[in-house]
């Protein structure tokens, strides 16, 4: 049953509204896209060191110089590529 006292519209008009109801408690699109921008860029880059590191596990290459970092258990550096040491 409707309600008799509010007119009925139609879908497209109550989704504008919604639409209006939502733009209104947003901040300053300059903001959004910053927001937007960061995050993408932080993403990203989390990926790219993640990789790097996985890498640097799987050839057995020493994170630092002199590093006293054991590599996991679950990570065998390849056959092919000798543990690098650093002689001072």
């Amino acid at each position: 049953m409707k309600n008799a006292t509010l007119p009925s519209r139609p879908w497209s008009q109550r989704a504008l509204d919604w639409i209006e109801w939502a733009g209104n408690k947003l901040p300053d699109p300059a903001v959004l896209f910053l927001i937007t921008l960061l995050l993408t860029y932080s993403m990203v880059f989390l990926a790219g060191w993640t990789l790097f590191l996985l890498a640097y596990w799987a050839l057995g290459l020493p994170l630092g110089l002199q590093a006293g970092y054991v590599h996991p258990r679950w990570i065998q550096p390849l056959p092919s590529a000798p543990a690098a040491t650093f002689q001072p």
